[in-house]
């Protein structure tokens, strides 16, 4: 027999230990939490080689860096003491709050951060977020494959600056672009990216028909979910390269009709606020929908929608998905208050069209 005291104590196979110290938490939502696992990683860190190895993976799995210039250096040297120049990270955050006074500092900030993304060959996650003064790839440095990287999301970012670091994504599927412009010519002046997205979110960015064309010429055809906020000046260049093949359409309003008469192929259309002229969708939709989605009003449910209905709009039709559920919001006021739903039940029921209510 073994003795109780002497002895090291039985060790769990490392897939075990790994489920065990799998971090359960969502680090941009939850900053107390992830300190306090963090700590605790550290901890685990300390204990064995095998607990080392695991802590330090979940610990480096997932960094979120400030706009401060100590904090980028400090990793940095990080990487380069103690992972030889290369970071494990599966997800990194840049959070630029703040904005660079002087052009020194804003100009460091891009080199460390250029240099720290070039570092992370097995991303998968990439985010720019409230970036004032932009990263520029332009210092010369050439930029790695990133062939594990699926999502990119910047935010308030010139998209010239992140233009050389795009053909490096050729397996990116989701990009989210929001409060990006672009003040010089894309198409001159840098090669298009190779990527085939499957999901495009795009909201207050300014894009031109030939820069909606440089971005997404490669995508124009995988493209099936598009989720459009605040852009219907630039939503009749985004039909135009991709409304052929887009079969999944989020928009924030709907005004001008030969906008959607572009999107051929629709499968599922959102409007969020339902400020619309029925006879624009009755006009307009040349497609044949399966799913209409909209933000519960009033307005909507008592005669927009079932005008739509009774009109035969869209015979394909076999749901409604109606946002904000009145029953749940008004669950404990009168009975009057739910006066109009019938309207929106009846001609429904009659064509077999269900209708499902989202929180």
């Amino acid at each position: 027999m073994q003795d109780l005291i002497i002895s090291p104590p039985p060790l769990l196979p490392v897939e075990i230990l790994e489920q065990i110290l799998q971090p359960q938490w969502k680090r941009c939502e939850d900053s107390d939490t992830w300190k306090e696992m963090a700590n605790i990683m550290l901890s685990c860190s300390l204990a064995s080689r095998t607990l080392y190895a695991i802590a330090r993976a979940n610990l480096y799995n997932d960094i979120r860096l400030p706009y401060e210039l100590k904090s980028l250096c400090l990793f940095l040297r990080t990487l380069r003491e103690n992972f030889g120049g290369h970071c494990p990270a599966h997800a990194l955050h840049f959070v630029q709050d703040l904005f660079w006074r002087r052009h020194e500092q804003a100009k460091e900030y891009t080199m460390l951060a250029e240099e720290i993304i070039s570092c992370c060959t097995e991303l998968r996650y990439l985010e720019f977020e409230g970036a004032r003064h932009p990263l520029q790839f332009t210092s010369g440095r050439s930029l790695p494959e990133y062939p594990s990287l699926k999502k990119l999301k910047v935010s308030g970012l010139d998209l010239h600056f992140l233009a050389p670091l795009l053909p490096r994504l050729r397996n990116l599927e989701s990009f989210e672009v929001l409060g990006c412009h672009s003040i010089c010519n894309l198409v001159k002046e840098h090669l298009p990216p190779s990527f085939k997205l499957l999901t495009l979110s795009i909201s207050r960015t300014r894009l031109s028909r030939d820069q909606c064309k440089w971005l997404f010429a490669s995508s124009f055809q995988s493209i099936e979910s598009l989720n459009v906020q605040e852009l219907d000046a630039g939503l009749g260049s985004l039909a135009d390269v991709m409304g052929g093949f887009v079969k999944k359409l989020h928009i924030s309003r709907l005004r001008d009709r030969q906008t959607i008469s572009g999107f051929v192929n629709l499968q599922s259309l959102r409007i969020g606020e339902f400020d619309l002229y029925t006879r624009t969708l009755l006009d307009g939709m040349q497609s044949s929908l399966k799913t209409f989605a909209f933000n519960w009003s009033r307005k909507a449910i008592q005669r927009d929608v079932p005008e739509l209905i009774r009109c035969n709009w869209q015979p394909s039709l076999q749901s409604l998905d109606i946002y904000h559920c009145p029953i749940v919001s008004i669950s404990n006021e009168t009975r009057q208050q739910l006066i109009g739903i019938d309207n929106l039940i009846k001609p429904c029921a009659a064509r077999g069209i269900q209708i499902n209510w989202l929180p």
